[in-house]
């Protein structure tokens, strides 16, 4: 007959058998529903338009550099005869020079506003990359602790169930009497 204390042990042996299976199902079933909602987390990435700005021309450009060959050209026009054409050429050369250099002035000060853009941008991308990294990693270090957990436990509960079985006496060995022997 098993005694109670046996019963007991094996019982203990059972549910930590089963808390560990069952732990170990839902750490799976966890795992899989934190993966698939990282997987389906949006991250920045870098603007395309952003992007397409720091390499196209400065809005109105074109239209700037037209508007300086027009001024030019009216006023290498205006200037009809030797002596004073030849006087305002100078100068028109001159007001030309100094649109253009305004222009190349509001260009590179469009292209160092791109380039910022741009970086800010990469680094708002980065960032969000590695947010995403750094939950990932926490989660990963969460199903480690999880599991060391329902491992712990699991062992624990069939260590327990051992010894309450070893304390039953199951284990012992019945002691026959020889009717021969010399007590």
């Amino acid at each position: 007959m098993i005694s109670p204390q046996a019963v007991m042990g094996i019982a203990q042996g059972v549910v930590g058998i089963g808390q560990s299976i069952f732990g170990a199902s839902k750490l799976k079933k966890a795992k899989q529903a934190a993966d698939a909602a990282i997987a389906g987390m949006e991250t920045k990435e870098v603007d395309p338009l952003v992007s397409a700005r720091l390499n196209a021309p400065m809005p109105g450009e074109t239209e700037a550099e037209q508007a300086i060959g027009q001024s030019q050209t009216a006023a290498l026009g205006s200037a009809k005869t030797k002596k004073s054409g030849l006087a305002a050429v100078s100068g028109i050369v001159a007001q030309s020079n100094k649109a253009k250099q305004g222009l190349a002035v509001q260009k590179g000060q469009y292209k160092i506003g791109a380039e910022k853009a741009l970086v800010g941008e990469r680094n708002a991308a980065l960032q969000s990359r590695q947010q995403k990294q750094q939950l990932q990693t926490s989660i990963a270090l969460q199903d480690v602790g999880a599991a060391r957990q329902e491992v712990s436990q699991g062992i624990a509960g069939i260590g327990s169930a051992f010894g309450n079985l070893a304390g039953s006496g199951i284990f012992k060995k019945k002691q026959t009497t020889d009717p021969g022997s010399i007590a």
